[in-house]
């Protein structure tokens, strides 16, 4: 599985927020928390690197090294 793709902008940050959103309803109770803990795991090791090469500047393998925006 590879990284969550929403929009064109900003994959990184919206990935994010959408395994943030699936840890609160695992915490909430809301489906299958296993299912939800394991979905944003995988997102989270693909931004910070799994596939050997972190996606955060600065953090991590082989990391990008120029900051795109402040969002970065």
């Amino acid at each position: 599985m590879g990284l969550t793709f929403i929009g064109p902008w900003g994959s990184l940050g919206l990935a994010a927020g959408a395994s943030f959103g699936c840890l609160l309803a695992a915490d909430s109770g809301i489906g299958d928390p296993v299912k939800y803990r394991s979905y944003a795991q995988k997102q989270l090791d693909y931004m910070l690197g799994s596939t050997g090469r972190s996606f955060v500047v600065g953090f991590g393998a082989n990391p990008p090294t120029h900051v795109h925006h402040a969002g970065a």
